[in-house]
C-alpha cells in the first residue's frame, strides 16, 4: 500500500513538472509570438510614417464626382492645403469660371455658392451628428493627406497606438476599440501606403468614413495620393466624393487660404447648401 502510495505521488509530481515546463514553454512561445507581432507593428508603421508627404502645403488641379443621394454632378477645379491650417475645393464650370469653394479648418466647415452669392460657414461643435461622434478637422485632414492617425491624438502615430491583424489579404492596422472613433488602415501590400481608411464611430452607427485610395504621386518630400474615393454617411445623408488630382506639386508658400465672403454674400443655412449641392 505505501509503495503505491509511493508511485502515485511520484506520477503526480512528474506530470506537475510536466505540465509547469508545459506551461513555461507556452508562455515562452506566446512571448515570441508577441514580440514578432510587435517588431512587424513597429517596422510597418514606421515604414508608413517614413512617406509622409513633410511639405506643409499642396496644390493640385482637381475633377470632382460628387454624388448625394440619387443626384451627382462632375465639376473640375483645384485642390490646395496647408498643413493644419485649411483643406480648399475650388469649384470651376467648364474648367475657367468658380462656381462654388468648399473649405474645411480646425474651427470650421465653409461652403461658398459664388453663382447665387451667398455662403455657410458651421462650426464642428454645431455639426451635431459630427460632434457626438468627435469628428472634426484632424479626421479629414488625415484623410486627403492619406496618413495614419490616431483620433483625438494630434502628431504622427506609433506602433503602440495599433493593433496589428495579418489574417486578410492586406494588412490592416486599428486603433483602440474603445475611443469615440476607431481608425482601421488597410495597408498597401506592396508599396507600405495607406489603400483604405475606415472610419467608424461605436457609439454612433449612423456614422461612418471609408477612402480608398487608387493612386499616389512622388514628390521630392514624400508621397502623395492623386486617386481617392471618399464615402461619408452621417444619419440618413450619404456622400460620395471621387477626386482625380492632376499636376500635384508640393507648395509651401500658397499664402492666405481662408476665404473672407464680401459684404454681397448671404449667409444661408447648412439645408440651403444641402438642397443647392442637390439640385446640381
Amino acid at each position: 500500500m505505501k509503495k503505491l502510495l509511493v508511485i502515485c505521488i511520484s506520477a503526480l509530481l512528474l506530470t506537475a513538472c510536466h505540465s509547469s515546463k508545459h506551461a513555461a514553454n507556452n508562455d515562452d512561445t506566446t512571448t515570441e509570438q508577441i514580440k514578432r507581432a510587435q517588431k512587424k507593428a513597429s517596422t510597418l508603421v514606421a515604414s508608413v510614417n517614413g512617406q509622409r508627404q513633410t511639405a506643409t502645403g499642396i496644390r493640385a488641379k482637381m475633377s470632382l464626382h460628387l454624388t448625394l443621394g440619387s443626384k451627382s454632378a462632375s465639376v473640375g477645379g483645384t485642390l490646395k492645403m496647408k498643413r493644419d491650417e485649411v483643406i480648399q475645393l475650388s469649384l470651376t464650370a467648364m474648367g475657367l469660371l468658380e462656381v462654388g469653394r468648399m473649405e474645411l479648418t480646425p474651427d470650421y466647415f465653409f461652403v461658398q455658392d459664388r453663382i447665387h452669392k451667398q455662403f455657410m460657414r458651421m462650426a464642428w461643435k454645431d455639426i451635431a451628428a459630427f460632434q457626438r461622434a468627435g469628428i472634426n478637422f484632424d479626421v479629414f485632414q488625415a484623410l486627403f493627406w492619406d496618413e495614419l492617425f490616431v483620433p483625438g491624438k494630434k502628431g504622427m502615430p506609433s506602433e503602440k497606438d495599433f493593433t496589428l491583424d495579418l489574417t486578410g489579404s492586406k494588412p490592416l492596422l486599428s486603433t483602440d476599440s474603445k475611443g469615440e472613433l476607431v481608425a482601421q488602415f488597410a495597408i498597401h501590400p506592396t508599396r507600405n501606403l495607406v489603400g483604405q481608411t475606415t472610419i467608424t464611430a461605436p457609439a454612433r452607427t449612423d456614422i461612418g468614413f471609408d477612402c480608398q485610395y487608387k493612386d499616389w504621386t512622388n514628390l521630392e518630400q514624400g508621397v502623395f495620393p492623386n486617386d481617392l474615393q471618399l464615402n461619408v454617411r452621417a444619419g440618413a445623408r450619404t456622400v460620395d466624393a471621387d477626386i482625380s488630382l492632376s499636376r500635384v506639386q508640393a507648395d509651401d508658400d500658397l499664402g492666405n487660404l481662408v476665404t473672407t465672403p464680401g459684404s454681397s454674400y448671404k449667409e444661408v443655412s447648412f439645408d440651403t447648401i444641402i438642397k443647392i449641392l442637390s439640385n446640381l
